[in-house]
């Protein structure tokens, strides 16, 4: 799930060169982490619980925002 997020969020941030497979599952990792702890903040997981049949695609949707910020970060920090 945090390569296809990641690849999927570096695809659509403007970048000549692609990080790889290992950059991939890092930024998608990372994405992840970030989508699943804005979640426990503000108290979402209580009511996303209660979709039991929906919950792989929302943490694909989750983790490819997450992906996406952080792949933007990346690439402003270091354009390319």
């Amino acid at each position: 799930m945090a390569f296809i997020a990641g690849f999927l969020a570096t695809r659509l941030v403007a970048a000549e060169r692609r990080p790889g497979v290992i950059g991939f599952t890092i930024i998608g990792s990372a994405g992840f982490f970030l989508a699943h702890l804005v979640i426990n903040y503000f108290h979402f997981s209580e009511y996303l619980d209660s979709l039991q049949g929906l919950r792989i695609f929302i943490d694909l949707m989750a983790a490819f925002i997450g992906s996406f910020v952080i792949a933007g970060i990346v690439h402003f920090i270091k354009p390319t």
